[in-house]
């Protein structure tokens, strides 16, 4: 059955060998931006954690994913996913930035 879109994950923490993850998409969203990226599947690419560095003219985001299971056989399929990332003031015009790049 066909993905009705992406899939809303949230940051789980704790994973093994974290490491950043760009992202492909940033949309604002109300009180902070959605971030869009594609990844595999849990638990071999589990959102561990999402860094945050706002500025007056930009915002930093970046995505860290690891494992949860290293002894997981996971299958090598790309999936979108997506985040919420609330920001401590509206984007208004600040320029989202990719962390990992």
């Amino acid at each position: 059955m066909p993905s009705s879109g992406p899939e809303l994950v949230q940051p789980k923490g704790g994973t093994l060998e974290p490491r950043k993850v760009p992202w492909t998409r940033a949309t604002p969203a109300g009180d902070g931006v959605m971030i869009s990226w594609s990844s595999g599947v849990e638990p071999c690419y589990t959102l561990d954690r999402v860094d945050v560095k706002e500025a007056d003219t930009e915002v930093t985001v970046t995505l860290w994913e690891g494992t949860t299971d290293p002894e997981a056989a996971c299958i090598q399929i790309a999936i979108e996913k997506e985040t919420f990332v609330k920001l401590a003031k509206p984007l208004a015009g600040r320029e989202v930035v990719d962390g990992a790049k």
